[in-house]
């Protein structure tokens, strides 16, 4: 905090480690916004002030960074005052027709046009007197500033703001007839996107979905294009037909959507400039279709839920006949299972990480599931039973899991099934006593924490959970039933509780994670890496 400002911009030029690159007299610190890229001003007559001052005392953190700026041989610095506007300026090389990468200037708002163009000849050796200039009012209007006597602030200039500068333009020639009116109106229709195309991108390995991302290819696409040409242009870079290959989009949260309609254009879409578009080998969603991302449940097995294929199917369906197509489809794509039967499957809906809602065979999914599922891909869970399944026939019918617990022991059973035949604790209770042979006045209850997977860890059962709460509906605090796939667990207050030493707590905690482990499933990840933008001092000045 004691150091002054002279001082700091040393210590940056070195940190930065320009010697020989820029002397340090040709650099100066400045106040800047990185959120916004603002200038926000400079320090001039303050090289001795101590920096504890000149930043308003020492924080923890700060709203603002300090940018150190570089200058040219030539070039002179000009003070950046307080209440200004950062402006992004875009020349216009007419001779090859080219957009030059954005120079960062900062302005006062009460200059005038004129004067804008006097800096912009002093500093970038644009000439004021025919360089016409055009200030981007709203995106992609880009406006021309004609009357230099304008004050920037009336014509809307703020904070941040992007002007577009000509060189060597068309003397006497109208803008709206200018050659430059046409390579703006381009230029604000084209956005850049990043194809993601796959090592394997032949029409002879189409069916290989694994393949890996391996190369990002820049594309520069007029926005106003529909889906139709976009895949027609990467038709053109993977020599397949587009029935063949999928396009998805990412989400700002690292989502992956699949784009589905042809006749939508690129920005209804959601495709924006630099967006990023995952091209994957695959049949291509058709009008009316949707893509059912296949999940198989087994209740007890060493993995309870394990991803199997996508599955395409028409969206007219019941899901009686929906079964079906997934026990066809499955079972070519995963010949070493088991093979599904229809007439035995149960199919879920589901949820985040468990096996989600029971599905009626009656149900339609036009009208009642795909209101429900977002861009036309959802999550389904197959089950095969043994026999016919006792959830049909009713949509009012609920079921629950359960699992014994022994406190002598320390030790769970395994899961059973529980068709509810109403919504009452001693229901519950009764049934309990029934299945598992505990006089019906010792059976307890707890609604076991964490996800279906990963339940409660063992050494939590006997003292976290809330056994037998006075509620008189399992749909109350502190059960709270979930759609089809709440687990409860159930003891006989009869039982001896088990002491534990260290040691076997020690060895609880280890087959608790090695539980946890094996119960983990791997999906396909929707989460993308981003690229990261590095900038030299310099580099940022010039807006590259």
């Amino acid at each position: 905090k004691d150091v002054v400002l002279e001082d700091a911009v040393a210590i940056a030029h070195k940190l930065f480690q320009l010697e020989g690159v820029v002397p340090v007299d040709r650099c100066r610190l400045v106040k800047y916004d990185h959120s916004y890229e603002l200038l926000e001003r400079s320090y001039e007559s303050q090289t001795g002030t101590a920096m504890g001052q000149l930043l308003g005392g020492v924080r923890h953190s700060y709203l603002y960074d300090l940018l150190l700026e570089t200058r040219c041989e030539d070039e002179t610095f000009l003070p950046y005052k307080p209440n200004g506007a950062t402006v992004k300026v875009v020349e216009i090389d007419m001779a090859n027709g080219e957009f030059l990468k954005p120079k960062t200037l900062r302005v006062q708002l009460a200059w005038t046009v004129g004067e804008l163009k006097q800096i912009l000849e002093q500093k970038y050796s644009f000439p004021a007197a025919t360089s016409r200039v055009l200030m981007e009012k709203y995106y992609g209007e880009p406006h021309l500033m004609s009357n230099s006597a304008a004050n920037l602030k009336k014509l809307g200039f703020f904070r941040l703001n992007k002007i577009f500068v000509e060189r060597h333009g068309e003397a006497g020639v109208p803008y709206n007839q200018s050659r430059l009116r046409k390579l703006l109106d381009v230029y604000e229709h084209t956005i850049t996107l990043f194809l993601s195309l796959p090592n394997a991108m032949t029409q002879e390995e189409s069916s290989d979905e694994s393949a890996s991302v391996c190369s990002t290819v820049p594309v520069k696409v007029d926005k106003r294009l529909c889906v139709a040409d976009l895949k027609m242009l990467i038709k053109s870079q993977v020599d397949m037909d587009i029935k063949q290959f999928k396009v998805f989009r990412i989400s700002s949260s690292g989502q992956e959507f699949e784009i589905i309609n042809l006749a939508d254009s690129l920005y209804d879409s959601q495709l924006t400039d630099e967006s990023t578009v995952i091209v994957r080998v695959g049949r291509a969603l058709g009008v009316d279709e949707c893509r059912a991302k296949v999940t198989l449940f087994k209740m007890n097995g060493p993995l309870l839920l394990q991803p199997l294929s996508d599955v395409i199917h028409h969206v007219d369906l019941t899901v009686a006949q929906l079964k079906e197509v997934i026990a066809k489809e499955i079972n070519a794509a995963c010949p070493d299972l088991p093979p599904l039967d229809a007439s035995r499957m149960r199919l879920r809906k589901k949820s985040w990480k468990g096996p989600g809602k029971v599905l009626q065979d009656t149900t339609s999914f036009a009208h009642t599931l795909l209101p429900s599922v977002l861009r036309f891909t959802w999550d389904v869970v197959v089950q095969q039973l043994d026999g016919d399944d006792p959830m049909q026939g009713s949509a009012h019918r609920q079921m629950a899991y359960i699992r014994h617990w022994h406190p002598s022991t320390y030790r769970l059973d395994a899961f059973q099934e529980v068709i509810l035949q109403d919504r009452t604790v001693d229901g519950f209770k009764k049934h309990i006593s029934q299945v598992s042979g505990i006089p019906l006045d010792r059976v307890e209850i707890a609604r076991s924490r964490g996800s279906f997977q990963s339940g409660t860890p063992v050494l939590e059962i006997q003292d976290d959970l809330v056994w037998n709460p006075a509620v008189d509906k399992l749909d109350h605090y502190p059960f709270y039933l979930a759609e089809d796939e709440s687990v409860f667990l159930y003891r006989d207050s009869a039982d001896d509780v088990m002491q534990l030493t260290d040691e076997t707590r020690l060895e609880l905690q280890k087959l608790d994670m090695a539980r946890t482990t094996q119960s983990r499933v791997t999906f396909r990840s929707n989460i993308q890496e981003k690229a990261l933008k590095i900038y030299t001092d310099k580099g940022k000045q010039d807006g590259n």
